[in-house]
């Protein structure tokens, strides 16, 4: 059976179920934010890092793929003009 994360780790964000948190944790693990999901956790647990940015990343997916290369923009300009 998989890991249970604490009562601390809800209680910390009132505001989310425990369902986001766990969408949150995936997420600052893809991220590279915590190495694995339970260190995800426990970093969540602490309060140790602003939970807004990713809650907004995974709200609004298509954020997270802007470019910032001159590459890509080039790619991009050429779609436009077809």
């Amino acid at each position: 059976m998989g890991r249970v994360f604490s009562q601390d780790v809800i209680d910390a964000y009132p505001e989310l179920d425990k369902y986001s948190l766990i969408l949150i944790a995936a997420k600052m693990v893809r991220k590279g934010l915590a190495p694995t999901e339970v260190e995800a956790l426990r970093i969540l647990e602490k309060g140790e890092l602003d939970v807004e940015p990713l809650i907004q990343s995974i709200l609004n997916p298509h954020l997270d793929e802007i470019s910032n290369t001159e590459e890509d923009d080039d790619d991009d300009a050429g779609v436009a003009q077809r």
